[in-house]
């Protein structure tokens, strides 16, 4: 789908510890301060089309995040696992997130630079 540049997914701060649960014990709600570590209490959050979408690591420190989406009343709509952590390709420790509107993607950043990025048609719930 084409999505006009006003559709963008915004993206904002939140306190890390409003993290919803994530209904799998597998994932944690962990972020950076920058590419080279330190704890945050804030997490950056998407917000589009009606959802909050928040991102996760592991437990097992692997190479990937994962993207989930919540509706208004905290219910999960989504989940989107990005990174592949059998060829240790990926990214872990999120601190930032871009949104590229004319590529129409989101960018999630993490340890070191590494990058994962998703479309926004991967985003859309329902889908």
């Amino acid at each position: 789908m084409i999505y006009l540049a006003t559709d963008a997914p915004v993206i904002a701060p939140a306190p890390a510890s409003q993290a919803p649960p994530s209904g799998d014990p597998e994932l944690i709600a962990s972020y950076y301060v920058g590419p080279d570590g330190g704890q945050s209490n804030t997490a950056p959050i998407i917000q589009w089309q009606g959802y909050t979408y928040w991102v996760y690591g592991t437990r097992r420190n692997d190479w990937t995040m994962h993207i989930l989406a919540f509706d208004a009343s905290g219910t999960m709509r989504k989940r989107i696992d990005l990174g592949d952590p059998a060829r240790m390709t990926g990214a872990r420790y999120l601190w930032l997130i871009t949104v590229e509107a004319e590529q129409q993607t989101v960018t999630l950043w993490g340890q070191a630079r590494k990058t994962l990025t998703c479309t926004w048609d991967q985003l859309v719930v329902g889908s």
